[in-house]
C-alpha cells in the first residue's frame, strides 16, 4: 500500500490517506476530523415547573430565632421533597426558603403536567397538617404560594470552577413560574394557560385573570387549582361522531347484544397512543345508549401498577366524589347506602370499602377475599347486561386485575373490554385468546383523515392543507387533531371564501404541546438508540442509510443494531429502495426540536460535508434541501441561491404556490446576509419572483400579491440605476 493511501475500515478497500469518505461506500473514514461539538450539551424538553415559595419569610425570620425557623423551613422542604418525588418529579433547587421543582426529566411522562399538578394539592395539604402542628409546638404561623408553568426548557450542564449543576434549567419557563407564584393565593396554586391546558379535564380550575410579569413584554393569563376532578370519567363522554372506525364499532355492537342474551363477552382493544382506543370505546358507549348504571370503568396507572388495589380504591373514590356533585352524603353515607344500610357499621362490605378509601388492606387471604366478597356485593347492584372497561388493562394492578377477571367470568350478561398497547397483553387483566375478539385500530385512511381534518377545522380545507397534515400526522387521530388545530392556531394557515388553505407549505410548526409528552416517552424509550434518532431528524423526514452512517460516525454493526431498534420501536419504517422514513413526521420534529443548537448545527455540516465529497450526490438532492443544511449551518449566502433555484424549478412546473414559499425563503434568509452590498440585484429578483409567484397563485386581488409588488417597488426605487 502506496504511503498516500490507506483502507477504508467498512468495504476494504484502499482510499487516499486525506480522504473524510470513502469513494467506494461512502463511510466516514475513523480518524476524519469532525467539526467540534459545544462543550456542555444538554437537550431541549417540554417540563411542567413548579415553584413553591414561603409567605413573608422575611418577617419571620425577624421575629423568631433563627434555629425555630431553620426548623419550620426543613419541615417545609420536606413536605415538598415527599410530594415532588413520589409523582416522578425532581427537585431542582432550594433557593433559600424557595423549591423549585421539574415534571418530564429524566423519566419523562405523557402525564407529567398532572403528577405536576398533583403533587402541588399534597403540598398543600401537607403544609395545611404541619401548620397546626408547628403552631402548638412553636407559635410559629408559615403559609405558602405555589405556581407550575409547562413550556420548553434547555436542560444541561451550567455553572463554573466546583460548583456546578449537570441538571439546570435555562429558558423562559423556571422565570415564569416564580414569577407566576407571586399572584397565587395564600395557601393556594396558580397555573398558566399552558398548563391549564393540559390538566383541566383532571382538575377544577377557575381563573385568575391576566397579569403584567415583570420580565415580561405579553400580559399573562392565570388560573387557580382548586381541587382534584375526582368525577372525571375514564372514558370521555363523546358528542362528536367518530370518524374511519365504523367496523370497529359494528363488531362491538355485536358483542354488546349478545351480552343482553346473558352471554358473556371478552374483547380487547390494542393500539399505539394516539390511535384513539378511548374515543371507540366512548362513541360505543354513546351510540349504544349504555345506562351509566350499567358500566363498570376500571384504569390502569403506571405509578400504581404494583400497589394492591391502587385501580380499585381509585374507582371508589370516583363514585363518591360523582356522589358528592349530586348532594349524596359524605363518602362513609354514600358507601353505606350501596350496601342497603344507614350506617357503615351495619355492613361488613361497606366498612372493607371504607378501609380501602384509607388504605388500609387487611392482610392474607381473609382480608382479599372481603374485598372480593364487597366488590361481588356492588356489583350485583349494576344494572344488566354490565360493561366493565378496563382502561391501560396492562397498568392495572394484579389484585385489581384478579378481582375483575373473577367477577367477569362469574356473571352472565357481562362484556369485559379491554384497552391496551402493543407489546403488553400478558400484563395487568389478561387478553381473549381468540382472533375473533381482538380489534387491532390501524391509522386513519386518507378519506378519513380529510373528513376528521374538516371536521375539527369546521370548515372545509384545500387538498394541499389536507395532504400536509396527512403526511406529518402519518394518519393517527390525535396527531390528526392537534397538528390541525395548531395549524388553525397558527399564522401558516388562512381561511379564504370559506376554505382553509396554505399561506407557506414548508412553515415548521413547533410539535403541539398536549402530544409533546406523549412523542417524548416514545424517544425515552429508546435508550442509546435516541441520539441516533437526533441524528435522523437532522437528515429529514425520509433520508439515505449511506447520509446516516457519515453523520453518526457510528461502526457498521452498531449503526444497524439501532436501526433495528427505531423499527421496532415504530419510529422508522425501511422502504424497498433502502431508504429510511420516520413513520409520523411529528416523530422527526420532536426529535429535531430536542438537540441542542450546537449539536444540530455539527450533525448540518457532517451531512454537508457527505453530500458535497460527491458530485453525483450534489446532483441527487434537491436544492432546497440543500438551502435547508446551508442555512442551519449559518451559511445563508449559499441558502439563497439554493432556494431560488428550487424556486425556479416549481415555476418550471407552474407549482405557483410551491414556488412562492421558496422565493419567500430566499426574501427572509437576504435579510440575515451579512454583506447584502455583495448581493446586487438578487433581493430585487427574490422579490420580483415572488410577487410573480403569487399572482399566478393567490390572484391580483390579494393581500400578500399586493404586498409583495409593493415590496418589490421599494426595493427597485433603492438601487443604483447601473443595477
Amino acid at each position: 500500500m502506496q504511503p498516500d493511501t490507506k483502507s477504508c475500515g467498512s468495504c476494504r478497500n484502499v482510499i487516499a490517506a486525506d480522504a473524510r469518505f470513502c469513494s467506494f461506500c461512502g463511510a466516514p473514514v475513523a480518524n476524519a476530523p469532525r467539526p467540534p461539538t459545544p462543550d456542555g450539551g444538554g437537550e431541549n424538553r417540554q417540563l411542567t415547573v413548579i415553584f413553591c415559595d414561603l409567605v413573608g419569610s422575611t418577617a419571620l425570620s425577624n421575629r423568631f430565632d433563627a434555629e425555630d425557623l431553620r426548623d419550620v423551613i426543613r419541615t417545609y422542604q420536606e413536605i415538598c421533597a415527599d410530594a415532588i418525588e413520589a409523582r416522578d418529579g425532581r427537585i431542582g433547587q432550594y433557593l433559600g426558603d424557595g423549591v423549585m421543582a421539574y415534571f418530564g426529566y429524566p423519566k419523562a411522562s405523557e402525564s407529567a403536567a398532572i403528577h405536576a399538578t398533583d403533587a402541588a394539592l399534597d403540598i398543600v395539604a401537607g403544609v395545611a397538617k404541619a401548620r397546626e402542628t408547628l403552631m402548638r409546638r412553636s407559635g410559629i404561623e408559615f403559609a405558602i404560594r405555589i405556581a407550575l408553568h409547562t413550556g420548553r426548557v434547555l436542560i444541561g450542564e451550567m455553572g463554573a470552577g466546583q460548583t456546578r449543576d449537570r441538571h439546570a434549567l435555562t429558558g423562559a419557563a423556571p422565570n415564569l413560574a416564580a414569577r407566576l407564584e407571586q399572584v397565587a393565593p395564600r395557601n393556594g396554586i396558580a397555573i398558566s394557560a399552558q398548563t391549564a391546558a393540559l390538566v383541566s379535564d383532571a382538575f377544577e380550575i377557575e381563573t385568575l385573570g391576566t397579569h403584567d410579569l415583570k420580565g415580561f413584554t405579553e400580559p399573562v393569563e392565570a388560573f387557580r387549582v382548586l381541587r382534584r376532578r375526582w368525577t372525571m370519567p375514564v372514558i370521555p363522554v363523546r358528542q362528536a361522531p367518530l370518524i374511519g372506525r365504523e367496523r370497529e364499532l359494528e363488531r362491538l355492537a355485536v358483542a354488546w347484544q349478545a351480552a343482553g342474551r346473558n352471554s358473556s363477552r371478552r374483547l380487547s382493544i390494542v393500539a399505539e397512543p394516539g390511535m384513539g382506543k378511548s374515543s371507540v370505546a366512548a362513541a360505543f358507549l354513546s351510540s349504544n345508549g349504555i345506562a351509566p348504571d350499567c358500566v363498570l370503568e376500571i384504569a390502569g396507572t403506571l405509578s400504581d401498577r404494583n400497589t394492591p388495589f391502587a385501580c380499585l380504591r381509585q374507582t371508589i373514590e370516583r363514585w363518591t366524589g360523582l356522589g358528592a356533585i349530586h348532594a349524596a352524603g359524605s363518602p362513609a353515607e354514600q358507601v353505606a347506602r350501596w350496601f342497603g344500610v344507614e350506617e357503615p357499621s351495619r355492613s361488613s362490605h361497606a366498612q372493607t370499602f371504607l378501609q380501602l378509601l384509607d388504605g388500609a388492606i387487611e392482610e392474607g387471604r381473609e382480608g382479599r377475599a372481603r374485598v372480593l366478597a364487597a366488590c361481588r356485593a356492588r356489583i350485583a347492584r349494576f344494572g344488566r347486561p354490565m360493561l366493565i372497561v378496563a382502561e391501560d388493562a396492562h397498568w392495572i394492578d394484579p389484585s385489581t386485575a384478579e378481582m375483575v377477571e373473577r367477577i367477569a367470568a362469574e356473571s352472565d350478561g357481562a362484556m369485559l373490554l379491554r384497552l391496551s398497547r402493543p407489546g403488553e397483553e400478558g400484563e395487568g387483566i389478561s387478553a381473549p385468546d381468540g382472533d375473533d375478539d381482538l380489534i387491532l385500530l390501524g391509522r386513519l385512511d386518507p378519506g378519513a383523515c380529510r373528513r376528521l381534518i374538516e371536521t375539527v377545522a369546521g370548515a372545509p380545507v384545500e387538498a394541499g392543507l389536507v395532504k400536509l397534515i396527512t403526511d406529518v400526522s402519518g394518519g393517527l387521530p390525535l396527531f390528526v387533531e392537534e397538528f390541525t388545530k395548531s395549524l388553525i392556531e397558527s399564522a401558516v394557515v388562512s381561511r379564504v371564501r370559506g376554505v382553509f388553505r396554505p399561506t407557506n407549505l414548508h412553515t415548521t410548526v413547533a410539535t403541539p404541546a398536549s402530544i409533546l409528552d406523549l412523542i417524548t416517552v416514545r424517544l425515552d424509550a429508546l435508550g442509546e438508540a435516541k441520539a441516533l434518532a437526533q441524528v435522523c431528524a437532522v437528515l429529514g423526514r425520509s433520508f439515505d442509510r449511506a447520509a446516516l452512517a457519515a453523520v453518526s460516525g457510528e461502526p457498521e454493526a452498531r449503526l444497524e443494531a439501532m436501526i433495528a431498534r427505531l423499527i421496532e420501536a415504530g419510529i422508522l419504517l425501511r422502504e424497498w429502495s433502502g431508504r429510511l422514513t420516520f413513520r409520523h413526521a411529528l416523530f422527526q420534529t420532536a426529535a429535531y426540536e430536542s438537540l441542542v443548537k450546537g449539536e444540530r448545527q455539527a450533525c448540518h455540516c457532517r451531512f454537508l460535508d457527505w453530500m458535497q465529497d460527491r458530485p453525483n450526490r450534489v446532483a441527487a438532492t434537491p436544492p432546497e434541501t440543500t438551502g435547508f443544511h446551508l442555512e442551519a449551518c449559518g451559511r445563508h449566502a449559499e441558502a439563497v441561491e439554493c432556494y431560488m433555484q428550487a424556486g425556479m424549478l416549481a415555476e418550471r412546473a407552474s407549482a405557483s404556490l410551491e414556488a412562492a414559499t421558496h422565493f419567500r425563503k430566499c426574501c427572509d434568509l437576504i435579510e440575515k446576509v451579512p454583506d447584502r452590498a455583495a448581493l446586487g440585484a438578487l433581493p430585487l429578483r427574490a422579490q420580483v419572483k415572488l410577487a410573480g409567484a403569487l399572482l399566478s397563485a393567490r390572484g391580483a386581488g390579494a393581500t400578500e400579491t399586493r404586498d409583495a409588488y409593493d415590496a418589490a417597488i421599494r426595493l427597485a426605487e433603492g438601487l443604483p440605476e447601473s443595477e
